[in-house]
């Protein structure tokens, strides 16, 4: 048993014991209300055989959600059978904390692989979780110990003994403030100048190399721009005060830049195509929306990739919605 933000992720089986029968019968309410097109006597026979160990959360004394798993030993890896988490504690990082417990968790018991069947809706998680759809062990190992499903992708996670998936947060905490230190040995953008107070004293303008910062940052008169601003066609004028538009509003924060993939593990995996509001404003600058046509298809896609790797329910696709309608009413006023 571990705590872990205000909850208990608990190893639980069918040993005879209270605490453990109250923790399984929990959990198996929680996978039939998750999943009720699911049998429940299918759902009791797993859960309850005592070949299968669930890892539950338990919060405030009630179970909200929960991993049961099969391993094989002998085999070296283990089946993911059922993973499901209440109506009202989802999209809240259960689901990632949940998979990290069991991770560290298997290790003790020398499993080295994950197997599972996942569903279309299901598979954006367990990429996330460090899963993939290319095969890393040897058919002949897993054959015949775990069974086909239908409209399923087979997945696969190789667990890394050298991680410790509970403290990866900090771990990568501490990455980033390793790349920050070693960006300041060779940079002074982290340098705060004093401020400019020449204005204050009256002054109605000041030269950029008085600017604290601008020569150092190798400024000089000589490479200042001195061509004449180029005059801006007018459907990209359109198109800028549209673009202008859609990053001042409130759902736009999860598409301003691009997705970091540290950020989103497996990002990259599933989407080939991407694209965000920093880079549309590029594109704009280099004239690349000829037609508004052009503007939303690349717009369309930001939408498009979104939905594809969150699941429907979280905040980003509620994000992603709201942004479709308030694009396409403002695209339609350009002419």
């Amino acid at each position: 048993m571990s705590a872990d933000d205000g909850c208990l992720y608990q190893v639980a089986f069918n040993d005879g014991r209270e605490s453990n029968m109250r923790c399984l019968v929990g959990f198996k309410c929680v996978i039939s209300q998750q999943l009720p097109n699911m049998p429940k006597e299918y759902i009791i026979r797993i859960v309850f055989d005592r070949n299968h160990r669930s890892i539950v959360i338990v919060k405030n004394g009630a179970v909200i959600g929960g991993m049961c798993f099969r391993p094989f030993h002998s085999q070296g890896f283990a089946e993911i059978v059922f993973l499901a988490i209440t109506e009202k504690e989802k999209h809240q990082g259960y689901g990632t904390k949940l998979m990290n417990h069991v991770k560290e968790h298997v290790k003790t018991e020398d499993i080295k692989f994950f197997l599972t069947y996942a569903d279309n809706t299901a598979i954006g998680y367990f990429v996330k979780q460090g899963f993939t759809k290319k095969k890393l062990m040897a058919k002949s190992r897993w054959e015949g110990y775990i069974k086909d499903y239908v409209r399923s992708t087979l997945m696969e996670c190789k667990l890394m003994y050298n991680v410790d998936y509970l403290k990866v947060p900090e771990t990568v905490k501490r990455q980033k403030e390793a790349v920050l230190a070693k960006a300041r040995t060779v940079s002074n953008a982290h340098v705060v100048r004093p401020p400019v107070t020449a204005f204050q004293r009256g002054a109605s303008h000041v030269p950029v190399e008085d600017i604290p910062g601008v020569a150092d940052a190798g400024w000089s008169p000589s490479i200042a721009r001195t061509d004449p601003p180029r005059p801006v066609p007018h459907i990209q004028a359109q198109l800028g005060a549209v673009l202008k538009l859609l990053r001042k509003a409130k759902d736009a924060w999860p598409f301003q830049k691009p997705v970091q993939a540290w950020e989103a593990p497996g990002y990259y995996d599933i989407i080939k195509e991407p694209m965000d509001l920093q880079t549309m404003e590029a594109n704009l600058d280099r004239g690349l929306y000829t037609t508004k046509e052009r503007f939303l298809e690349d717009f369309e896609r930001i939408i498009t990739n979104c939905k594809t790797y969150n699941d429907p329910e979280t905040i980003y696709v509620k994000c992603a919605n709201s942004m479709q309608k308030r694009a396409r009413k403002l695209i339609r006023k350009v002419t």
